[in-house]
């Protein structure tokens, strides 16, 4: 795979209108990250760019929780 990603961590956001393309089907479900890396590693999110996301974010938890 040769596909570069951009991962953004937002935070305030508050609720828009989706705009989904036409062959788009999003279903979105609000969960803690301890929830998303369970979904995940138990192979209920098979999306790898969410994957990275999740284990990005959860590494970068974890590290700066062993920082403090």
């Amino acid at each position: 795979m040769d596909e570069t990603m951009t991962v953004y961590l937002a935070r305030g956001l508050k609720p828009g209108t989706a705009q989904p393309e036409d062959d788009e089907i999003i279903r979105k479900r609000l969960v803690s990250l301890s929830t998303a890396l369970r979904l995940a590693l138990k192979g209920t999110i098979r999306d790898s760019k969410t994957i990275s996301a999740i284990l990005w974010l959860a590494w970068h938890k974890s590290a700066g929780k062993a920082r403090e």
